[in-house]
């Protein structure tokens, strides 16, 4: 079992209150992976936004450090730019951008590109639909 995410997930300052929903082992997980504020990071499954925010508080407002957000289906990106937009001021996002490519062209979009990439699938808001089909 994983633990429970650390305390101060509960509010990251610059990216508003986090919901109980965004505090899963997602993001406890976006929390531990090993980032410095100059790196370029790829979240692959970025929607709804929780470890999407959280990796953008981890990386701080550098020049350099760059974090793609990306969400191959509309519905979900539309939700995910929604989010960024709310939690994190306009001046604080120049390095943050959100792409919609399938997992499998960033190797040919931007190969050897990014120094960490967090994927989470499948996506948690999905395994409610996988446990159902179970049943």
């Amino acid at each position: 079992m994983i633990p429970p995410p650390p305390a101060h997930l509960n509010k990251l300052p610059n990216c508003g209150p986090l919901k109980d929903s965004d505090r899963t082992e997602s993001a406890h997980i976006a929390h531990m992976l090993p980032i410095k504020p100059d790196d370029h990071v790829l979240d692959m499954c970025a929607a709804p936004s929780g470890k999407t925010l959280i990796l953008h508080k981890r990386l701080g407002s550098t020049v350099r450090g760059q974090l793609m957000a990306n969400e191959p289906h509309s519905e979900r990106r539309k939700k995910l730019i929604n989010n960024i937009r709310k939690y994190i001021p306009e001046s604080l996002r120049q390095n943050t951008f959100v792409t919609e490519l399938l997992g499998e062209l960033f190797s040919k979009s931007h190969p050897n590109y990014f120094d960490s990439i967090l994927i989470d699938a499948p996506c948690p808001g999905e395994r409610f639909f996988l446990k159902i089909k179970t049943l």
